[in-house]
């Protein structure tokens, strides 16, 4: 299997340490979206314009969370829950507003200029850190399945580029400080 993305990602990293989780071969084809030649590679592949793509023979996938249920279907792992797709949609929620916030920043964009669309993307991404510390506290995140897998990567990647600290939460500190020696977290390290 082809992965098509960047290793600062967090949707690519996600899909990379559910491979290794698995103990599934994913080949990462690292692509600089952000470049003209980057985004006509990745247009080859995936007309949405987003990272990560899987090619995988001759089938190509075009979401991260699409490529989490082929490659669950190919190790023979059952398809989430409904409280599992709940969690999935708060952490893509949260994490969509942050790839907004960060694209915005790099546009020259004040994400805290006093308008509705990045008071929308604050308020969003405040609610859901809290929605997300009480579930790991009620205990949503206690074993290492996909939601996990993307929960981490929501707060490592966030931490990373600075945009929002899981320090301020107790559930989502005692979370980061129990998964970050997983070994398929540390090999997957966007700061490497």
């Amino acid at each position: 299997m082809q992965l098509l993305g960047s290793s600062t990602s967090p949707y690519v990293r996600r899909i990379r340490a559910l491979c290794m989780q698995y103990g599934l071969e994913c080949q990462l084809d690292s692509l600089d979206i952000f470049s003209p030649e980057g985004r006509e590679q990745l247009k080859e592949k995936n007309p949405v314009l987003k990272v990560p793509a899987l090619v995988d023979d001759e089938q190509t996938i075009y979401d991260s969370r699409v490529i989490a249920r082929y490659i669950m279907n190919k190790a023979g792992i059952r398809a989430f829950s409904w409280s599992q797709e709940n969690l999935l949609t708060l952490i893509d929620a949260a994490n969509d507003s942050l790839v907004t916030q960060l694209i915005s920043i790099r546009s020259g964009i004040d994400i805290n200029a006093d308008n509705m669309f990045y008071a929308i993307q604050r308020e969003r991404i405040a609610d859901i850190y809290q929605v997300l510390d009480q579930e790991v506290l009620n205990g949503a995140f206690d074993h290492s399945h996909y939601p996990t897998i993307c929960l981490y990567c929501l707060l490592d990647w966030a931490e990373f580029r600075e945009l929002k600290t899981y320090r301020d939460y107790p559930g989502l500190s005692a979370f980061v400080a129990k998964y970050q020696s997983s070994q398929f977290f540390i090999d997957t390290n966007p700061r490497n």
